[in-house]
């Protein structure tokens, strides 16, 4: 035993509670072919043995994690049928799956070297991957076939929540066995660097919310530890980005550059103000406070289109409501800052994880207030804890090419939350929240829910998604945004939009995945049965206690 694992054992002397359990999606591991493998070998086991590392860390004074689950995606991705059929396997799959996974192992190793540490020195890592996920696919399928195709989106692929599904394998397996439930599942982005002041936090929190109460949902913040209110990262501490207000190659870590451009301050307050909006049409951004940014919403420097829709004598749908309840809340939960739930949370609503569309805070903020219209979690409850940071590093060379790139996609994804928020938060009688609500209480089954029904919804989701569409996209094209990619995407978008005699087609995606989600939620409750009825020899990976 080495000095190092010496160490581990009496912080477990020192540490009086249970250690947290990890649960993290390395989406940044690809296999797409031989070739493109060996172009990145080297970075991948350069970026994964960094990532590690931070964890073995969190360990260095107290035991505060025993098992840290990788998840790589590359082979189960490939197993939905077509609708009704059974799902099949291929070698090439298997391959990839094992491929990715030993560069894991081999990041895993590097790390240990360098930080001095045993292979038994905790946590214990288990990589997850299509290997691990066979005896629930087959489960799956032996019950009904369809079960597989509701693991992706209507086009049989896998999307931006897909993953969430083996996290939610994870909690619902766990959060059973009742030596295990005492430990909190947290999930980390995989470009969040962790740390054990808030490791430790989050457990605490955990250990004090669990006794009081079923249904619990919240999460840490970015923020670099060691930060300032004076200085910090506004492209990386906001849970949403705002690179696109800022010049190519721009690091904030970098502290030169706030003095370099001259236009720094304007720039941080345009992307402030957007975020600002935001906090009324989808979800109130948890962040450092800076002079710049107030806490009071009414303090908060809206866009001039905002504040014209506010003051409106007749608001738009649900707006004037919305920004009332804003004054009330904390910021929003974010997921890859430490998210923990409760294993109820997952047992009564699956992750958004067919939907198509990559939806920004959905699993996150959106399920939280899901949960809050069908009456498990108050906006009282602990949401975004301010006192409990990590460190993201969105751009870690800059913002490239690529970011320009991809903003349109990003503007997409970033309406839609605001749409989908939209819809959770209607209101009105037989809302969409309510027929979620009647679903999870029984009140109605699938044979309930007829085809007139679900038209009647989808022309009431339409509706609330063209009126919130059309604010935002007004808000974005307010004029001191001119001269911004933001700016000049919403004008086409709206331009398109009123020389137009069809719905955008946006909303049209946005309303069927929501629509879709319904079915999802009606065959839940056969997915929790499956995994709640998996045997511990062949799935031991799911009950893994670390190394004891």
């Amino acid at each position: 035993m080495s000095a190092n694992d010496s160490s581990h054992q009496d912080s477990k002397n020192q540490w009086e509670g249970p250690q947290a359990v990890i649960f993290t999606h390395f989406h940044g591991l690809k296999f797409k072919d031989d070739e493109y493998f060996a172009s990145n070998k080297q970075s991948y086991i350069k970026k994964y043995t960094q990532i590690i590392k931070s964890y073995l860390k969190c360990n260095n004074n107290d035991y505060l994690i025993s098992v840290v689950y990788g998840y790589v995606d590359a082979g189960f991705q490939t197993v939905i049928p077509e609708q009704g059929k059974h799902f099949t396997l291929s070698t090439q799959a298997f391959l990839a799956d094992q491929i990715l996974k030993d560069i894991l192992g081999q990041a895993e190793t590097r790390a240990r070297q360098d930080l001095g540490l045993s292979p038994t020195a905790p946590p214990k890592f288990c990589y997850v991957g299509l290997y691990e996920l066979l005896r629930l696919l087959t489960y799956l399928d032996e019950v009904d076939p369809v079960l597989v195709t509701l693991l992706a989106g209507s086009d049989r692929k896998f999307h931006y929540d897909s993953p969430k599904f083996v996290e939610a394998i994870i909690r619902l397996a766990r959060g059973d066995i009742p030596h295990l439930a005492q430990s909190p599942i947290i999930r980390v982005d995989d470009d969040t660097t962790v740390n054990p002041k808030s490791i430790r936090k989050l457990i605490e929190k955990f250990v004090t919310v669990s006794k009081e109460q079923p249904f619990y949902f919240f999460s840490g913040r970015y923020r670099h530890s060691d930060d300032t209110n004076e200085h910090y990262d506004v492209i990386n501490d906001y849970a949403v980005r705002t690179h696109w207000f800022f010049p190519k190659g721009t690091e904030f870590k970098d502290k030169r550059f706030y003095n370099s451009d001259p236009n720094f301050q304007a720039r941080v307050q345009l992307a402030e103000k957007f975020l600002a909006d935001l906090s009324v049409f989808g979800a109130n951004q948890p962040s450092p406070i800076s002079s710049n940014y107030a806490k009071n919403l009414h303090d908060r420097n809206y866009s001039d289109n905002l504040k014209k829709m506010i003051k409106a004598p007749t608001p738009i749908l649900l707006l004037k409501t919305e920004f009332e309840e804003e004054q009330k809340r904390q910021p929003q939960v974010v997921s890859g800052a430490g998210l923990i739930m409760g294993r109820r949370n997952v047992e009564l609503l699956p992750p958004f994880m067919n939907f198509r569309e990559s939806v920004t805070w959905v699993d996150d903020h959106l399920k939280r207030r899901l949960h809050e219209r069908i009456g498990d979690l108050t906006y009282v409850d602990p949401e975004c804890l301010e006192d409990i940071l990590f460190e993201q590093n969105r751009y870690p060379e800059g913002t490239t090419d690529k970011q320009t790139k991809d903003q349109d996609w990003y503007f997409e994804r970033i309406l839609e939350g605001c749409l989908l928020h939209a819809i959770i938060m209607d209101a009105e009688t037989d809302s969409y929240s309510d027929l979620i609500c009647d679903i999870v209480l029984f009140k109605k089954v699938s044979s309930d829910i007829t085809q007139q029904i679900k038209d009647k919804m989808k022309d009431r989701l339409m509706e609330i998604a063209i009126k919130r569409y059309e604010a935002v996209l007004s808000c974005w094209s307010s004029d001191e945004f001119k001269g911004y990619d933001s700016y000049k995407w919403a004008k086409a978008e709206l331009s398109s939009f009123k020389s137009s005699t069809h719905p955008p087609e946006l909303c049209e995606n946005l309303v069927k995945d929501a629509m879709d989600y319904i079915d999802l939620l009606l065959n839940w409750h056969k997915f929790t049965r499956v995994i709640e009825r998996l045997r511990f020899l062949g799935n031991s990976w799911l009950f893994d206690q670390g190394f004891v």
